[in-house]
């Protein structure tokens, strides 16, 4: 179990590296992706989310038993809005340019259908991970500051969701990227050593 834990924090730190540059790089290089290379970059930058999937489940595994219900709950529910803002995103990066190409007005103006499912995926997203920052919280795997971190990312999250910040997001992602850094530590010191970490 521990090298899975390992494997999630190791994609916890990778994910949030490959988000952070597409936070900080795609308004240098314009949005919607203009050529190949620009693609290519997203579609990089876009293996966040897959990344993030491996993550939840190794960062969850390392806090199960402190966690109790609570962390179960918020790890499927996470789970599941990773997958669906998956969609989303590959959705905006291989299919969206070519119906805007096509039907611009489906741009301009979504059907209800395709809003009901961008709002439920998101609001999977967004409570699954809400539910894991506090069930980290409570945990004490990890200290205080990683969690409440996390919790403060996810309010990012909540705010870019609802009127975009250029650069908001990078909160969320560093917290996420800092929670798996400090995984991989813990993992590496004794029961006596986490003690001391968790009580500094």
């Amino acid at each position: 179990m521990s090298a899975l834990v390992k494997v999630g924090a190791v994609c916890a730190v990778l994910g949030a590296a490959l988000a952070i540059a597409e936070e900080l790089v795609n308004p240098l290089l314009g949005y919607p992706e203009t050529g190949p290379g620009d693609l290519a970059m997203s579609v990089l930058v876009g293996l966040h989310v897959p990344l993030f999937l491996f993550a939840v489940l190794g960062l969850h595994l390392r806090q199960q038993h402190a966690a109790g219900t609570l962390g179960l709950i918020a790890f499927l529910l996470t789970t599941v809005g990773s997958l669906l803002y998956g969609g989303i995103v590959w959705t905006d990066l291989f299919m969206f340019p070519a119906v805007e190409q096509v039907a611009p007005q489906l741009a301009d103006e979504p059907t209800a259908a395709m809003l009901t499912g961008f709002l439920l995926s998101m609001a999977f997203y967004f409570v699954g991970w809400l539910l894991f920052g506090v069930a980290t919280l409570r945990a004490r795997v990890v200290t205080r500051r990683v969690a409440v971190a996390l919790l403060v990312g996810v309010a990012a999250l909540l705010v870019s969701f609802v009127a975009y910040v250029p650069g908001l997001l990078v909160l969320f992602y560093a917290a996420v990227g800092w929670l798996g850094l400090t995984t991989l530590r813990g993992l590496s010191l004794d029961s006596e050593q986490q003690r001391e970490l968790l009580t500094a």
